[in-house]
C-alpha cells in the first residue's frame, strides 16, 4: 500500500480539473497492486452487506414506493427487493438505502462514506449495460481516487463550514466512476464533474434525518446524470475544482477564507484504504434468515467466500441472492422499537 503523498498548494493550478480527468481515464485494471484490488472488492462485498440490512429501514420502502410510481425503463436491481427500476432511480434508492444505518465504509481522507456513491451509480450503469467485473472494479478505483482528491482539496474547511462530504464529494467521485465505465475521454470526464460539481449538496444540519442517507443516494444519482449527459455531449464548465475563478469556483464556496487547499503531489498514486475497518460480512450469514431470501443459500455462499468470491468476471451475477420476493419489515431490536435512521456519523 503506496504511503500517504506529499501535498502542493493549488494556488496556480487552473488545469487542476483536467488533471484529475486524465488520472482518471488512466486508471486500468491491469496496473492496479493486488492489495487495491482486494481493497476495492471487500468495499464491494460491505456495501451489499449494509446495503441488504438497509433495504430494512422505513426509508428504503418509501424510496421504492417512489420509484415504482415514477416507472420507467426496469433494468437496474433494487438491492433487497424483487424488482428494478430505471439506472438513475436504482442509483438513487440503493445509495440512500446502504447509508440507512450508517456502517458503511469510512475514509477519513474525504471525511464521509466513499463507497456508497460509488458502488451504488456503477451497479445500476453496470447492470444495464453488463460490464465485467474488471471493469467494474477499475472504474470503482478510479471514482474512488478521485472522491480521496477533491476531499483532500476542500478539506478540513469544507465538512467544518457545514457540509456532508459523502454528498458534495460523493458527486464527484460517482462521475468519475461512471464516466471510467462508459469510457469517456478526459475532456468530456471534466465535463462530467462539473455536471456532478453543480448539483453537489448536503447539509450536516440534516444528520439525524432520512435525508442524511438521501446524500449518498443524490450523491450516486448526481454522479451517473453528470457522467451520462456528458458522454451525450451535454456541457458545463471544465474547470470545476479551479480556484482561479473567484466566486465562480468549487472552493471558495466549500472551505472557510484563509484555509489551506492542497491535493496529493503524486496525484497518479493509488490510494485505496479504509481506515475505518470493512464491517464482517460473514456474520450476516448467521443472520440472513431474517431476511426473505430467494436462495438463502447462495446468499450464505456469497458472503463466506468473501471478497475474493465476487466481481471477478460478472457484478450482476450476485444480484438474486439479494432480492426479495415480498417487502421486507424492520426488524424489531430487543426492547421492541424498530432499527431507526443514524442520527449522528460523518
Amino acid at each position: 500500500m503506496a504511503a500517504p503523498s506529499p501535498v502542493r498548494s493549488v494556488s496556480a493550478e487552473p488545469a487542476l480539473t483536467a488533471e484529475l480527468a486524465q488520472k482518471v481515464v488512466a486508471t486500468r485494471y491491469e496496473d492496479m497492486p493486488q492489495d487495491v484490488r482486494a481493497l476495492a472488492r471487500q468495499c464491494v462485498l460491505d456495501w451489499l452487506a449494509v446495503t441488504l440490512a438497509g433495504s430494512r429501514d422505513e426509508l428504503a420502502r418509501i424510496l421504492v414506493d417512489e420509484a415504482t410510481e415514477q416507472g420507467g425503463k426496469p433494468v437496474a436491481t433494487l438491492v433487497g427487493f424483487a424488482t428494478k427500476a430505471p439506472t438513475q432511480q436504482a442509483a438513487l434508492v440503493n445509495g440512500t438505502v446502504s447509508h440507512a444505518l450508517d456502517y458503511d465504509d469510512v475514509n477519513l481522507t474525504m471525511t464521509g462514506h466513499p463507497t456508497v456513491p460509488l458502488v451504488a451509480s456503477l451497479l445500476a450503469l453496470g447492470e444495464a449495460r453488463g460490464v465485467s467485473g474488471k471493469d467494474f472494479i477499475a472504474a470503482f478505483v478510479a471514482g474512488y481516487e478521485t472522491i480521496c482528491r477533491v476531499g483532500t482539496l476542500v478539506a478540513p474547511g469544507h465538512y467544518g463550514r457545514g457540509f456532508h462530504a459523502t454528498a458534495t464529494v460523493g458527486s464527484f467521485g460517482a462521475a468519475a466512476a461512471c464516466a471510467h465505465l462508459l469510457g469517456l475521454d478526459a475532456e468530456k470526464t471534466a465535463t462530467a464533474l462539473g455536471i456532478a460539481g453543480t448539483q453537489a449538496a448536503g447539509l450536516k444540519s440534516m444528520f439525524g434525518t432520512m435525508c442524511k442517507p438521501l446524500h449518498a443516494g443524490k450523491a450516486a444519482q448526481n454522479g451517473l446524470i453528470g457522467a451520462s449527459l456528458a458522454a451525450r455531449g451535454f456541457t458545463s464548465r471544465g474547470d470545476v475544482l479551479a480556484i482561479l475563478t473567484g466566486p465562480r469556483g468549487l472552493v471558495p464556496w466549500f472551505v472557510r477564507r484563509g484555509d489551506a487547499v492542497q491535493i496529493p503531489t503524486h496525484v497518479g498514486a493509488l490510494r485505496l484504504d479504509t481506515p475505518a475497518a470493512i464491517e464482517r460480512c460473514h456474520d450476516l450469514g448467521l443472520r440472513v434468515d431474517y431476511w426473505v431470501i430467494n436462495d438463502v443459500g447462495v446468499a450464505r455462499s456469497l458472503l463466506e467466500r468473501g471478497a475474493d468470491g465476487i466481481m471477478t468476471d460478472d457484478p450482476a451475477a450476485i444480484l438474486p441472492a439479494f432480492r426479495t420476493s415480498a417487502p421486507p419489515a424492520p426488524r424489531a431490536e430487543a426492547g421492541g422499537a424498530a432499527p431507526a435512521s443514524p442520527t449522528k456519523g460523518s
